[in-house]
Parts: C-alpha cells; sequence; structure tokens
C-alpha cells in the first residue's frame, strides 16, 4: 500500500506513526501487522498502548531500545522480532515472550 510521510520540525507522521528524532512516541492505526519504519532507534514507553488488534510487530535492525510498557494493552501481540543489536530490553521483556511467539536473532 501507500503511506504518506509528514514533517514538522524535528517530527515524522508516516501513516499513524509520530516519530521524534527517532523515537517511535505512538502508533495510532488498528491494523494486525506492524511493520515500524527503518530508522527509529528508540519504541518510546507507551508506543503502542491501547493496540488492541495488533498481532505481529516487526521491528527494523535500527531499534536497539525498547522501553517499559512499550506493547502495553496489545492482548493480541502474538509474534514479535528482536534486532540483532537491541541492548535495552523492557523490564516486563518475560511477559512479552510468554504472549508471544518472539523471535530473537542467533
Amino acid at each position: 500500500g501507500y503511506f504518506f510521510i509528514y514533517r514538522k520540525g524535528g517530527r515524522f507522521l508516516l501513516d499513524g506513526f509520530k516519530i521524534e528524532q527517532g523515537i517511535l512516541q505512538a502508533y495510532t492505526l488498528r491494523e494486525k501487522e506492524v511493520l515500524v519504519p527503518e530508522g527509529v532507534h528508540t519504541i518510546a514507553e507507551g508506543a503502542f498502548k491501547g493496540g488492541t488488534s495488533i498481532e505481529k510487530i516487526i521491528l527494523p535492525e535500527s531499534v536497539n531500545k525498547i522501553m517499559d510498557n512499550a506493547f502495553k494493552g496489545c492482548r493480541k501481540l502474538r509474534e514479535i522480532n528482536f534486532p540483532s543489536h537491541l541492548n535495552f530490553y523492557p523490564s516486563n521483556i518475560f511477559f512479552i515472550i510468554s504472549l508471544s511467539s518472539s523471535i530473537f536473532p542467533a
């Protein structure tokens, strides 16, 4: 599909994504599968809050930090990949893994 990028200062709005200086602040759409854009390096606290329809999240290799409660409320989340050089995991990482078939790099 198509996507639109809006730039306002240091903020980017990309079809449902609110991204500020490489930090994914919020995702607002109701898709089942979410492909986080390349260039995002941090998933902010509560970025996917209330994403009750999200079943799968695909993170780009550029992500190296996921803040606590980034996926809070994502009750249907069943699959998420974690980039190979992720150096900051959320404190509830084991809860996320128990809910999903998380994919960690070898």
